[in-house]
C-alpha cells in the first residue's frame, strides 16, 4: 500500500513562521518533503515568517530553491498613524466615539499589535455600553488595570 502525503489530502498547507521551524536543522527535510510534495500534486502552499528568508541560514540548498522558487511578498507593519485609522475605522462601526487625546494614549500605553487594539476596542465598547460611560483616559487607565489583574 502506498503511503499517503499532504497533498493527498489538502489543497492548501499553510506553514506559519517557517523561520522558527528553521531553528531545528532537522526539521529542513521534513518541511522541503512538504513543499516539494504540494509542487508536485500541483498544489498550494503558503509560507510565513517573522524574519526575512533571505536571513536564514540553510543547511539543505534544496529547501531554499523551493521556497524562492515562487513569489515572495513582504508585509510591513502598520505606522502609528495607520494604527489610528484602524482604531477609528472599528470605532466608527460600533458607534463608540474615541477623541483623538483617547486614541494617542491607547497607541502610547498599550501594545501596538493589531489583535491586540482590536480586541481593546471591543472590550472598551462592551465597558462603555455596560458602565453606561463615555470612553476617557481615566476609563482607558481601568481598562488597562483590569487587563494587568
Amino acid at each position: 500500500m502506498e503511503s499517503l502525503s499532504l497533498s493527498d489530502c489538502y489543497e492548501l498547507v499553510v506553514i506559519d513562521d517557517i523561520d522558527k521551524l528553521l531553528l531545528k536543522p532537522a526539521n529542513e527535510e521534513k518541511i522541503f518533503f512538504i513543499i516539494n510534495n504540494q509542487i508536485l500534486s500541483k498544489k498550494s502552499s503558503l509560507i510565513t515568517s517573522t524574519k526575512e528568508l533571505s536571513l536564514t541560514d540553510f543547511n539543505l540548498n534544496d529547501l531554499h530553491s523551493r521556497l524562492f522558487s515562487d513569489k515572495i511578498y513582504s508585509i510591513s507593519d502598520l505606522s502609528d498613524e495607520d494604527k489610528i485609522n484602524l482604531m477609528i475605522s472599528r470605532c466608527s462601526e460600533k458607534g463608540l466615539e474615541l477623541s483623538e487625546k483617547v486614541l494617542n494614549y491607547i497607541i502610547n500605553n498599550c501594545s501596538r499589535d493589531l489583535y491586540f487594539l482590536c480586541a481593546f476596542i471591543n472590550s472598551l465598547d462592551y465597558a462603555s455600553l455596560s458602565t453606561k460611560r463615555r470612553v476617557t483616559i481615566p476609563f482607558i487607565k481601568q481598562a488597562i488595570r483590569n487587563l494587568s489583574s
